[in-house]
């Protein structure tokens, strides 16, 4: 079957999340942590339960972009959600993501159309002060029996850049825009 079949080439993401992972490889390199960005990643890769079902709700889901640590591990998922996303079943889908990844403790990123380049590195910036404010794993062990203790935010949060200070600013006109 595969032999007989033609096949092309086509581009890993769309235009405007080409734009999203431009703004978060930026935030990256200027955030000081030593994270990755990689795009399409299934959850399957990286997320694991010992629930065969639930596995296989996730292991087909992908997300558009994942900030993964030095170590490998996942740091924040992100999603990009432009004009036409919320049709069909991408509501349903979208929150079988969320959930999968808040229980597992990875946060998530929405990025609508409305939010800039600057929205994104804001987000990106908040999570690597985060990380920078959490002692090593020698200090932990050694101030404080579990180290969830003193996690910035709440592992799994699920974030927009809409929800700085518990304000919605709408992401604004400043920078170039993310969509």
């Amino acid at each position: 079957m595969v032999a007989a079949a033609e096949f092309t080439k086509q581009t890993l993401l769309n235009k405007q999340e080409a734009k999203v992972l431009r703004a978060a490889e930026s935030a990256v390199a200027e955030s000081g942590v030593d994270w990755r960005v990689m795009a399409q990643v299934s959850l399957g890769e990286i997320l694991r339960t010992q629930n065969p079902r639930a596995f296989a709700a996730i292991n087909s889901k992908r997300v558009d972009l994942l900030l993964v640590s030095q170590f490998g591990l996942p740091v924040a998922a992100i999603e990009y959600q432009g004009g036409g996303h919320y049709q069909s079943t991408a509501a349903i889908r979208d929150a079988v993501k969320k959930e999968a990844l808040r229980k597992a403790g990875v946060d998530y990123i929405e990025i609508m159309g409305k939010h800039t380049a600057d929205d994104v590195r804001r987000e990106i910036g908040r999570l690597a002060f985060a990380e920078m404010k959490k002692p090593s794993p020698a200090q932990a062990r050694r101030f404080f029996p579990r180290p969830t203790a003193f996690r910035g935010t709440s592992p799994g949060q699920t974030h927009s850049p809409d929800d700085r200070n518990g304000k919605g600013t709408g992401g604004g006109s400043e920078g170039e825009q993310a969509s």
